[in-house]
């Protein structure tokens, strides 16, 4: 159910790949639970949110991004425990929102944040590290801003050759 909501909703099928998600997700099916959610989150935010909090639960750590995306749109400070819940699983999108977050009042646990997701490859992690370590570490800075550049550059070769 999973895979024929997600080949409709590719296809721009919306009505029908919703159809399919609601049933895998009450088969308890977190994938679901989680694309349901991002699907409804312009439509029905209040039942988006819904969906994504079971997925968070469950374990979902993209569940766990998109709701702390959510929250943090809406400036509540809960968004910071659930992008936390995912960094501490390894998601880098969440590690890197987080260190955003504490970097104003917390920038010692910020730089962390981005050093763990720079390390998994995060482009933006990496510069926003860069950018830290300008005036004590100008040379760490410039690795950090080459690892990002090499980062965008064998991202953007990957995309172009899985578009053909």
């Amino acid at each position: 159910m999973q895979r024929l909501a997600g080949a409709h909703f590719l296809r721009q099928e919306y009505s029908e790949a919703e159809m399919w998600f609601e049933r895998a997700a009450s088969l308890g099916d977190i994938t679901a639970l989680n694309n349901l959610g991002g699907m409804l989150v312009e439509r029905d935010p209040e039942r988006a949110e819904q969906y994504l909090r079971k997925a968070a639960a469950a374990g979902e750590s993209l569940a766990m991004h998109n709701l702390g995306f959510i929250l943090a749109d809406r400036r509540e400070d809960e968004a910071m425990t659930w992008y936390l819940k995912a960094a501490q699983r390894g998601y880098a999108p969440s590690m890197y929102n987080l260190a955003m977050m504490l970097r104003p009042g917390r920038p010692t646990e910020a730089r962390r944040w981005f050093l763990i997701a720079a390390r998994e490859d995060d482009a933006r992690s990496m510069l926003e590290l860069a950018r830290m370590l300008e005036d004590s570490d100008p040379t760490a800075a410039e690795y950090w801003i080459r690892r990002a550049a090499e980062a965008e550059h064998s991202g953007a070769a990957a995309a172009s050759t899985s578009d053909g």
